[in-house]
């Protein structure tokens, strides 16, 4: 992370943030502010930049009010703020993941199936009840269904990825059992100190015909 006090001007300290990805913390030379500037990254590259900026002494007038009641009120209502602030963020992303195109299946170390996405479920043929706490190598035909373990437990040794982070086309398994061609890519995340992986499924069966 970078943490710069100059006399600052948000469009000039964007640049660093977009090239670096790099979380930018300033404090303007009257020390009256505060102006936080993070990126937005698909994968691992900054797509964007979400700027707050902070008034000092808003800020400690919330935080160390004169009455001790005010205080604690104070805390619950900030408290209740962001668990809607978090609750709306929940919200939104549920629905982005209901309406993408894509499928978007998230998996454990262990290869379970936390999450199936409606586009996931036509492009498969299951209902996510019949995936969701399998393991992800029921979509996988063989080599892939024979690897995918090794290439798992050998990330989480080495952190050396051999598809994480990049995509490729693979072949895929429908409920049916048939086979067809995918793109697919996958990111590892770390989810309350947990490994998850996220994977993005494309059918590219009408590029092959």
């Amino acid at each position: 992370n970078l943490t710069l006090t100059p006399d600052y001007k948000k469009h000039y300290y964007l640049r660093p943030v977009l090239e670096l990805g790099k979380l930018l913390i300033m404090l303007s030379r009257n020390n009256q502010n505060f102006l936080i500037i993070a990126p937005i990254k698909h994968y691992d590259t900054p797509i964007g930049a979400v700027i707050v900026e902070i008034d000092l002494k808003d800020m400690l007038s919330r935080i160390l009010p004169s009455d001790e009641s005010e205080f604690y009120e104070t805390e619950i209502q900030e408290r209740k703020d962001a668990a809607e602030r978090l609750e709306f963020s929940e919200t939104r992303l549920r629905s982005i993941l209901e309406n993408m195109l894509d499928g978007i299946i998230t998996i454990n170390e262990q290869g379970i199936v936390n999450t199936f996405n409606p586009a996931a479920e036509r492009i498969f043929g299951y209902n996510k009840t019949e995936i969701i706490g399998k393991n992800i190598k029921i979509l996988m035909p063989d080599p892939y269904h024979r690897e995918h373990d090794t290439y798992i437990n050998k990330y989480l040794k080495t952190k050396t990825p051999k598809i994480i982070g990049s995509g490729r086309e693979v072949t895929a398994r429908r409920k049916d059992g048939g086979h067809f061609p995918i793109d697919l890519s996958v990111s590892a995340t770390l989810v309350k100190g947990k490994q998850m992986f996220v994977g993005i499924i494309r059918d590219i069966t009408d590029r092959k015909i």
